[in-house]
């Protein structure tokens, strides 16, 4: 029993590194100015390219539970949403637009465990 208590806890405690993806779906677009951060650390501050088969790629460590992630614009739009991560996942960012509601942007945020691949 003491066994199986050490090993959870050290799975929880133990941090593993995210690969985070940034990219636009937006053909009208030619960048974006953004700024994302993880748990209140600021992990990306810049542009992001409008490049179809080219995403910003960045690696940040990350301990296995729930973390909340933040977007802003430079035009003030600010997007928050909570996420799950357990061992070997990645998060892709992906900024839409137009939305079909009136003064937000979309983003769409996945974590996944299988590869990363552009179809």
């Amino acid at each position: 029993m003491g066994l199986l208590v050490l090993v959870s806890a050290s799975f929880f405690f133990r941090t593993n590194e995210v690969t985070v993806y940034l990219g636009i779906a937006n053909a009208e677009l030619n960048e974006l100015p953004i700024k994302v951060s993880i748990d209140e650390k600021e992990i990306f501050k810049g542009s992001i390219a409008n490049n179809p088969f080219k995403y910003e790629l960045l690696k940040t460590k990350l301990s296995p539970g729930i973390h909340s992630l933040s977007i802003i614009t430079d035009s003030g739009y600010r997007e928050e949403k909570d996420f799950f991560v357990l061992l070997n996942q990645h998060l892709v960012i992906e900024y839409y637009s137009p939305c079909e509601e009136e003064n937000k942007q979309c983003f769409d945020v996945r974590n996944m465990f299988r590869k990363f691949r552009l179809e």
